[in-house]
């Protein structure tokens, strides 16, 4: 776990360099940093009241003496996810700074290539009942935040096989430097919500209208979806809209999710792990924050990277290699 904290540290450094580059004040840049973690901080306190349950889980399977001894696991990975997650905030950030937005109707035709000439959101509006469609800003925003913030804490916590520990950590960073900054900043793209906006057409008119017909536009995600466009935003004097398409992270996480799930326990881990990243697959669509494709694509590398570290691993014998570092035997849980 240590050389997961230090990646995950190199991560931020470099995030507020480029920040502090792109907008030619380091001291600005420094100041919103510690704002933005001071605010998760806080997040990351109040989802740990929420996880306590999963104490007595970890002791159950684990026992007292490997819990004591992945406290310091524990705390570097919860150090590590701090970090990712505040320089995720600011590489995201820098993305239109480095590649202006380009790539959205490229991204609306190839959804309509797919879909036999229709656009992703008006299926995601006929399939879904609004009845369902009432739990999406639950599900898509706290539930997802959980995960986001909490799977590699959790992996760290319970799981007693070092190799998947590793496995899963480095994949967890891979979504937010691979997924969420080096492919989104290729595909600089804004989504259905704000490309009429963007490009001053009508194109996705309809897509307004049907959100505010199911009240989605006034709740929480359509207030976040005004915020990010209005703010362009500011953090300590810093741009930071946080605007980025493609490929969707939310589907990356998802996607995580619902592999470590049918990793660990198949049956009914798949089940839930497919239903969680079927439902973010639909509301990304069905809010218009995202393209088919984003999803898609975003699936699509997460399945790719987790088969080029199952073969890193597989290259590692006897004593096991991963990601994470030497670990013993996997007969050894504690040694993750």
């Amino acid at each position: 776990m240590a050389i997961f904290l230090r990646a995950s540290l190199a991560y931020l450094f470099v995030a507020l360099v480029l920040t502090a580059w792109l907008n030619h004040d380091p001291l600005a840049s420094i100041r919103a940093i510690m704002a933005a973690a001071f605010v998760l901080l806080n997040q990351m306190a109040g989802l740990a009241t929420k996880l306590w349950p999963l104490v007595p889980v970890a002791l159950f399977v684990l026992g007292p003496r490997r819990c004591l001894a992945r406290l310091g696991p524990l705390v570097q990975v919860s150090l590590a996810v701090l970090a990712i997650q505040i320089g995720f905030l600011f590489m995201k950030s820098a993305i239109p700074q480095l590649m202006p937005f380009w790539a959205d109707p490229l991204f609306a035709r190839a959804d309509q290539l797919l879909l036999f000439g229709q656009d992703a959101w008006t299926i995601a509006h006929r399939m879904t009942p609004d009845a369902l469609a009432a739990y999406f800003p639950a599900i898509y925003m706290p539930l997802w935040i959980i995960a986001a913030s909490a799977l590699p804490i959790i992996v760290v916590a319970t799981d007693p096989n070092p190799e998947r520990i590793g496995r899963y950590v480095w994949l967890f960073l891979g979504v937010w430097v691979v997924v969420g900054n080096i492919a989104a900043t290729l595909g600089s793209s804004v989504g259905p919500i704000y490309y009429d906006r963007l490009l001053d057409t009508a194109r996705f008119a309809d897509l307004h209208a049907a959100l505010a017909a199911t009240g989605l536009s006034d709740g929480p995600i359509g207030q976040l979806q005004a915020r990010l466009w209005a703010a362009k935003g500011d953090i300590g004097g810093i741009r930071a809209s946080g605007i980025s398409a493609f490929p969707s992270v939310h589907v990356a996480i998802a996607a995580l999710t619902a592999l470590y799930l049918t990793d660990r326990f198949w049956g009914l881990g798949a089940l839930l792990g497919a239903a969680f990243l079927g439902l973010i697959l639909l509301i990304s669509v069905y809010s218009g924050y995202h393209y088919l494709v984003d999803g898609l694509v975003s699936i699509a590398m997460i399945l790719g990277m987790d088969r080029g570290l199952r073969r890193w691993q597989a290259h590692g014998s006897g004593q096991t290699t991963s990601p994470a570092g030497p670990t013993a035997p996997l007969s050894d849980p504690a040694a993750a």
